[in-house]
Parts: C-alpha cells; sequence; structure tokens
C-alpha cells in the first residue's frame, strides 16, 4: 500500500514538471501574430512587422483571438496529460477551469495519502512489536 502511495505521489510530481513544461502555441492565420501560452498566461507575443500598418483595434482583436487559441492549445495539452495519468475523464475539463474545484480534488487526494501513510506506518509498528 506503501509503495502503491509513493508511486501515485510520483507520478504527481511527474505530472506538475511536464504541465510546468507545456506550452500551447497558435499563430493567427495571417501570420502577423504568434503566441505561445503556458500556466502562468501569455510568455511570448510575436509581432510581424507589418501590424504597424493595422488599425489599432484589428490589431488587439487579432491579439486577442491568437492568445485564446494559445490558451485552448495549452488547456489540451493539460487534458491530455492528465487524461494519460488519470485515464479519460470527463471531469478534467471542469477541474482545469474551475480553480476552486481541482483544489479541493488535491486536498481529497492529500488526505487520502495521508491516510494510507499513516496505515502503512502503523502496519509497521504492528510488525516491530511482533519481532519484539
Amino acid at each position: 500500500m506503501f509503495r502503491e502511495a509513493q508511486q501515485h505521489f510520483v507520478q504527481a510530481q511527474e505530472l506538475q514538471q511536464r504541465i510546468s513544461a507545456a506550452v500551447g502555441r497558435a499563430q493567427a492565420r495571417n501570420r502577423l501574430v504568434a503566441v505561445d501560452f503556458n500556466g502562468e498566461g501569455i510568455v511570448k507575443l510575436e509581432l510581424d512587422p507589418r501590424v504597424m500598418r493595422m488599425p489599432s483595434a484589428d490589431l488587439a482583436d487579432l491579439i486577442v483571438a491568437t492568445s485564446r487559441d494559445a490558451a485552448r492549445d495549452f488547456q489540451r495539452q493539460v487534458n491530455g496529460l492528465m487524461g494519460a495519468m488519470f485515464g479519460e475523464n470527463d471531469d478534467l475539463a471542469a477541474l482545469i477551469s474551475d480553480p476552486a474545484a481541482a483544489m479541493a480534488e488535491l486536498k481529497n487526494a492529500e488526505r487520502a495519502y495521508d491516510h494510507a501513510f499513516q496505515e502503512v506506518l502503523g502496519e509497521l509498528a504492528r510488525i516491530r512489536e511482533l519481532d519484539d
């Protein structure tokens, strides 16, 4: 039981590292704007020099739309990573889009891990008593 809990903990750490390394990318169809997006938000914005000829409102709309596409790409990647670890689950997208629900699930997982760890410690203590 302890090994299984430890394995889940290692898998969760690996998932966290993979999510931290994930980058959603999008490029506008006209190739004037490109955006990279990760868990912290927009991490890279590339503007073709030709955008300087665009009306500012059009440029703003293009940046917003491309940023949304990059964010969707990032979320798709995260869903894939979580699905690979936890199995396909329709609730994953809801957890990602609802940080409070995600934190509640993490707290539940933490309680389950703590409970399993306490059971293992109790079992080890019982085995020690048998040896004495």
